[in-house]
């Protein structure tokens, strides 16, 4: 399953006792739809868990797949809800809300919907996505952004630097969870 190395503290808002907010998104550019290798046994395991729901036809779970099933299972997840709200968002080179779980209890409908989803997305820009979740949640407080994703930015003049201090100045900690094999997919280029 998916981890998480810190937790995003309870935040007060200016008027009171306010939940402060923590942002979850699910990286959906065309990359995650790649199936991981089966090197690791623990990670073979879990794949074979995850291959049961998988529709007739895929034998492995895509990386996509694969978060979205962590999101399901993830403990920490549901009590990071129980004190915050918990936005979920997916998109590749934008930040695209699926919906808000004010509770544990409103998670599985919010997973619902990214298994639903499909990972289309042409590129992938994390650091606008850090910018836009920043952005969106403008008057609340943003204790955590997780990231789930392969980690790799393909949009062309996006700045990671603008989007980490952008994060620090509002005070809100980045963890990003890397999705995929750390070596590159086989991709054979036939040429004249």
């Amino acid at each position: 399953g998916v981890g998480l190395l810190g937790r995003p503290e309870r935040g007060l808002g200016g008027e009171g006792n306010t939940r402060s907010v923590a942002a979850v998104w699910v990286d959906s550019s065309a990359a995650m739809r790649l199936e991981e290798p089966d090197r690791d046994p623990r990670r073979r395991a879990y794949s074979r868990g995850v291959a049961t729901a998988l529709p007739a036809g895929e034998e492995r779970p895509s990386r996509y797949e694969l978060a979205v099933d962590g999101l399901a299972r993830a403990q920490w997840l549901k009590e990071l809800a129980s004190t915050q709200d918990v936005a979920i968002y997916t998109g590749s080179t934008h930040a695209q809300l699926v919906g808000v779980a004010h509770s544990a209890a409103d998670l599985p409908a919010l997973v619902k919907q990214l298994e639903a989803d499909k990972a289309e997305g042409e590129s992938t820009d994390v650091p606008t996505v850090t910018e836009e979740i920043l952005s969106s949640v403008q008057g609340q407080r943003l204790s955590a952004i997780v990231l789930l994703t392969d980690g790799q930015t393909t949009e062309a003049g996006s700045r990671l630097d603008q989007a980490i201090s952008a994060a620090e100045e509002a005070s809100a900690k980045v963890f990003a969870l890397p999705l995929g094999d750390t070596s590159e997919p086989f991709d054979l280029k036939l040429s004249q």
